[in-house]
């Protein structure tokens, strides 16, 4: 099993999403980050919000902050694809790991939020989980 696979699995991505490429960075600040390029099969179509299945019109990159991998900082890179639905409006597809418009994935919200309803102060959250608040 090559590394895209063992991410992909953890990740939980399903057709047409997967890991493209997997690289490891030594930040300055001797931070160790992972960087996972995510990318969806190619021809792959996207259901619109009536249901009906569009092609890709072009993509927008965008990044994610995810739960850390081995004491990594990870972060998930995609250029998401947007699609022409039947009214001429280009719209973004919804990607399954994150909320619309947010810079962070649904895990790692989830295990922030739950350190804050412990009473957990915003800073400490934002300190463990490596993040400026």
């Amino acid at each position: 099993m090559n590394s895209e696979t063992l991410f992909s699995l953890a990740l939980g991505l399903q057709s047409p999403w997967e890991v493209k490429e997997v690289k490891s960075v030594h930040a300055e600040s001797k931070r160790k980050e992972l960087h996972l390029q995510i990318g969806f099969a190619v021809g792959a179509r996207f259901a619109d919000e009536a249901g009906n299945f569009c092609g890709v019109y072009d993509t927008l990159e965008r990044t994610w902050q995810q739960l850390n991998f081995f004491e990594h900082t990870c972060y998930l890179h995609c250029a998401v694809p947007r699609i022409k639905i039947s009214s001429g409006k280009v719209i973004n597809v919804a990607v399954p790991w994150a909320r619309a418009n947010s810079r962070f994935t649904l895990l790692f919200e989830a295990l922030a939020l739950a350190m804050i309803e412990r009473e957990m102060p915003v800073n400490r959250v934002a300190e463990l989980m490596q993040v400026n608040p």
